[in-house]
């Protein structure tokens, strides 16, 4: 069940679209990939143009997505209580999820029988199967993150944004022991604390609207957060993207480094500054009429976006259009081309699971009606 329209705020919802169509289309747009012989490669174009790892700091838009899941999470715990809250995110998340991970299943046994998999679906998918698997470690997040939301909304209602500040704290401290105190494996607590802090201003959002929602506050945070990403990229400390390049010491993601703590500050911030002209724009019919079509879709889009792309890959190769694997000039005007394919993949995969859905919630009723007529119900 959908959280009720009369507790729906229209602009979290039209961030969740535009951040998740953000990363689709940043993704097929920035993602080199390629099929040669029985394996599709993949890399980045910000490998062959550093200048743009700047950008990042804009379309690295995890933190969006984590602060609207922290909005919405509380405000589901807060009517629902933890039982009813679990039990809702459950039927909202794990389905698209089960089904994600049941068709490769498929897919990798269906090649494996075909004496085409190789070691499995890693060698043709490439990049030690970040194609198409590489959402999946947002998902995971995610739902570590909901299944620490009674206890972390515990926090903020106890704590206000004392929480907040103090895990932004806690990030700083494990980066100090990483990179002075040369702590092993150190790092991967900001696997968690990094990315709590957007659901938790996400929780503070909608606990605390008056303390969050202050321009005065979010200029701030604005302000600090880029400062604090100039000042660490420009010294040398970290590098300037915010995913792993190729030639930097580290990736600023694996594990997250203090620049994620000021990549969050820093979008926070601007969230809340666009906050009334957002809330405008999504009452716009038309923007509010494409924000209810997608938003359901968002989950799916996420997860099966990488696989349309590769698809795409796929089907461009057969009819002799190769992808090239260096931004050259030929590569950026095969873009539009890999995107409208990929797009038509994408289109596609919803329908096939908008059916499957209809059929699958249609069986119980005509068991129902099998039964009443008297009829063995159908199976």
């Amino acid at each position: 069940m959908p959280l009720a329209e009369s507790r729906r705020d229209p602009y979290l919802d039209l961030l969740r679209v535009a951040s998740v169509l953000t990363v689709v289309w940043t993704h097929w747009l920035t993602a080199k990939i390629w099929a040669a012989e029985d394996r599709i490669g993949a890399g980045s174009i910000l490998d062959d143009a550093r200048p743009l790892a700047v950008t990042t700091w804009i379309f690295m838009v995890s933190p969006v997505l984590l602060f609207v899941g922290g909005a919405v999470n509380h405000t589901l715990y807060t009517a629902s209580g933890a039982q009813g809250f679990l039990r809702r995110r459950a039927r909202r998340l794990l389905p698209p999820l089960v089904a994600f991970i049941g068709c490769w299943v498929i897919v990798d046994v269906v090649l494996h029988l075909l004496d085409l998999g190789g070691t499995g679906v890693v060698r043709w998918v490439g990049l030690r199967g970040v194609l198409p698997f590489g959402p999946l470690w947002f998902i995971a997040v995610y739902l570590a993150l909901v299944a620490l939301t009674p206890v972390t909304s515990a926090l903020i209602v106890r704590f206000g944004p004392v929480a907040p500040i103090a895990i932004a704290a806690g990030t700083v401290c494990v980066d100090l022991a990483r990179f002075v105190l040369d702590v092993p494996h150190v790092g991967w607590v900001n696997l968690l604390l990094a990315w709590l802090l957007p659901h938790q201003l996400g929780q503070l959002y909608a606990h605390a609207p008056t303390r969050m929602r202050s321009t005065a506050v979010a200029g701030t945070m604005c302000a600090a957060g880029l400062g604090v990403l100039v000042l660490l990229t420009t010294t040398g400390w970290y590098p300037v993207g915010i995913g792993g390049m190729s030639g930097d010491r580290f990736s600023n993601m694996s594990p997250p480094t203090l620049c994620i703590t000021a990549l969050v500050v820093w979008q926070v911030g601007l969230i809340v500054l666009c906050r009334k002209a957002g809330t405008r724009l999504a009452a716009r019919p038309a923007v509010a009429a494409v924000v209810r079509r997608v938003n359901p879709l968002t989950m799916t889009l996420y997860l099966w976006h990488m696989t349309a792309m590769a698809v795409a890959v796929l089907a461009l190769r057969i009819v002799g259009v190769g992808a090239t694997t260096r931004s050259t000039i030929e590569w950026w005007v095969q873009r539009p081309l890999w995107i409208a394919v990929a797009t038509v993949c994408m289109i596609g995969f919803i329908g096939c699971f908008a059916a499957a859905g209809k059929v699958m919630r249609r069986e119980p009723r005509l068991a129902v009606r099998s039964a009443v007529a008297g009829a063995p119900p159908s199976g």
